[in-house]
């Protein structure tokens, strides 16, 4: 079954029970709203989670409509927290050498986290910050929110959480169809909720949506490739790789006194070509069909302009991933200024 064909069958299960939700969802969001304390400080600390482990997705979200703005936030919150997992679980790992208690720990913490999914659609007419330990953290709670307010869909959520779970062993990917496979579950997924937060919801918009989100997932893994071999980690997959690299070479390269191995760094800079060249396909797609989604959900869109200017920076930098021009701080004016020009044209 195509990626189409599964959203289409995902929307068309929910919506025969939408209409039976709907009046127990409002009731449960106008008690929500009672206590416009706590929703404000649960929106603060979104905010504050998302602008400390994804600043461009930060930058993303003040453009996006107010109407929209909580739901996005609470949802990147939500992204920023599967995803902190693996990486603080990782370093402790590393650093303790206990394999047994981190992945327990590991295991723990994704479970925690599918309970409290599991009691947010469970919540239908109660008030949810009344109910066991997931309602007192003000990311589930701000969740909770956006799933009332949007009906989202409880099955992109749930690959979302799926994907990262998947992932927490997985050293190196095997092929590359391996890695677009993860960018469409977890990248992907996200946007298709963040569209739905701006009510739009039809095949022809996540059909952009998918393109873009598999560009952002191929470039973060050729983005983090450094960072993650400090976890022992290689985010390029092996199948795109003509001879193995470790995640040791890719620790040892980022010394600048090191003397990089030709044929390693042949190798390494062929492959991330492969993967540039892949989601810049990806993002053509989209781009020729960028317009087909309603004018109120483009800023989702959004999310490509910093993948767009990423690429630019890594094709000048012959794709050498140790560049360092292609490192965050400098090159943060000017994605704020794409992003600018982007939101006012609506074209990525």
């Amino acid at each position: 079954m195509t990626s189409l064909k599964i959203r289409t069958f995902i929307r068309s299960c929910r919506l025969r029970c939408t209409a039976a939700k709907r009046t127990g969802a409002l009731r449960s969001l106008t008690v929500s709203n009672g206590d416009r304390k706590q929703v404000r400080s649960d929106n603060d600390h979104c905010v504050s989670v998302v602008q400390s482990r994804d600043r461009e997705g930060y930058l993303c979200g003040l453009l996006m409509p107010s109407s929209a703005r909580n739901e996005y936030f609470a949802l990147r919150a939500f992204n920023a927290e599967l995803a902190f997992i693996k990486d603080s679980s990782e370093r402790r790992r590393y650093r303790e050498g206990d394999d047994a208690v981190s992945s327990v720990g590991l295991q723990l913490r994704m479970q925690w986290w599918r309970e409290a999914l599991d009691e947010i659609f469970s919540k239908q007419n109660e008030n949810f910050s009344s109910g066991k330990s997931y309602g007192k953290n003000p990311v589930v709670r701000a969740l909770e929110r956006a799933v009332r307010k949007s009906e989202l869909t409880r099955r992109f959520l749930e690959r979302m959480l799926d994907a990262r779970e998947a992932d927490l062993h997985i050293q190196q990917m095997k092929t590359i169809d391996n890695t677009i496979m993860y960018a469409e579950d977890s990248c992907s997924s996200l946007l298709y909720l963040l569209l739905e937060c701006c009510n739009v919801r039809d095949d022809a918009a996540d059909e952009v949506a998918s393109n873009v989100g598999v560009a952002w997932g191929l470039v973060t893994a050729i983005r983090s490739a450094p960072y993650r071999a400090i976890n022992k980690e290689m985010s390029i997959p092996s199948d795109v790789l003509t001879k193995p690299i470790t995640a040791d070479y890719l620790l040892a390269r980022q010394d600048p006194d090191y003397q990089p191995n030709d044929t390693n760094e042949k190798n390494l800079r062929e492959a991330v070509q492969h993967m540039a060249y892949l989601a810049a396909k990806h993002l053509s797609r989209a781009t020729e069909t960028q317009f087909d989604v309603p004018k109120s959900g483009r800023p989702v869109l959004l999310a490509a302009v910093p993948v767009v200017h990423y690429l630019m920076r890594l094709k000048e930098a012959e794709y050498n991933i140790f560049d360092p021009r292609l490192q965050p701080d400098e090159s943060k004016l000017v994605i704020m200024a794409m992003l600018g020009r982007a939101w006012l044209t609506g074209r990525f």
